[in-house]
């Protein structure tokens, strides 16, 4: 969850975030995030319940007596975008280069550069 969340997803939203009206993206944003937290919360109650309950008591709207009384997340099916997935996980494997290359070369995030190539393995890469 952190690398998914914090290291990927926060930063695509962070502009979302921002909106200072009750923007349709924004509060889709918003509702995101609750779920994948809520869910994250009462899986995590198998393995650390004092910590998941204190959490579950103080986050989830309007909770049951207890996480434990609540129903395991489902995968919905029907949320599932391969297509995206797939491009999604190509934009992740680039990002990954660039913070190495990055690194490697020792230039900090802040440091805007001037250009970079992406070489791809195979053209099926390519029409994502």
């Amino acid at each position: 969850i952190t690398e998914d969340m914090s290291r990927f997803y926060l930063r695509l939203i962070r502009k979302r975030a921002w909106i200072e009206s009750e923007d349709t993206s924004k509060l889709a944003m918003y509702n995101v995030l609750y779920e994948i937290l809520r869910g994250w919360i009462i899986l995590a109650s198998t393995i650390i319940p004092f910590i998941s309950e204190k959490i579950y008591n103080s986050f989830v709207i309007n909770p049951k007596l207890s996480v434990s009384m609540e129903d395991f997340p489902e995968i919905r099916h029907k949320m599932i975008d391969n297509d995206l997935e797939k491009t999604v996980s190509l934009i992740r494997e680039i990002e990954e280069a660039g913070l190495n290359a990055r690194a490697k070369a020792s230039i900090k995030l802040r440091w805007p550069i001037n250009k970079a190539y992406i070489f791809f393995s195979s053209e099926s890469s390519m029409d994502l």
